[in-house]
């Protein structure tokens, strides 16, 4: 690496850091002015615990998710680790095989007549 840039463009709510690199042994198809987007792994781990990270909610300085455990709903605390846009580590509080409920969104028209509901949690069926 040769240089990053010390200051950021923010891009649609994201920032991003201008890099540039030295490229040796490149394929001839790496022309030069090209440029690219990059995913930098900064720490990896393997055989962990992921849910999506939708299902995480976070009361005060604790971690929340809902399990669904003998038909009921139960607010779990969880402590988490790595995560990325779409998946969160549980390094505790779930075990393998527990079910969590990922919240939903749901978004209607006012020109769409009823709604939408999933059933046993106070929709229709």
């Amino acid at each position: 690496m040769i240089a990053i840039s010390p200051s950021g463009t923010v891009t649609q709510g994201v920032v991003n850091y201008p890099v540039t690199l030295a490229l040796t042994n490149a394929d001839e198809q790496v022309k030069p002015g090209m440029t690219a987007n990059l995913t930098i792994e900064v720490e990896r781990r393997d055989n962990v615990l992921l849910i999506p990270t939708r299902a995480v909610r976070t009361q005060g300085n604790q971690r929340i998710v809902t399990v669904q455990k003998d038909g009921q709903l139960v607010p779990t605390r969880v402590t988490t680790g790595l995560s990325n846009e779409s998946f969160i580590e549980v390094m505790s509080g779930l075990q393998e095989g527990d079910v969590v409920i990922v919240t939903q969104t749901t978004t209607r028209s006012g020109n769409i007549p009823g709604g939408m509901g999933i059933p046993g949690f106070g929709g229709p069926p």
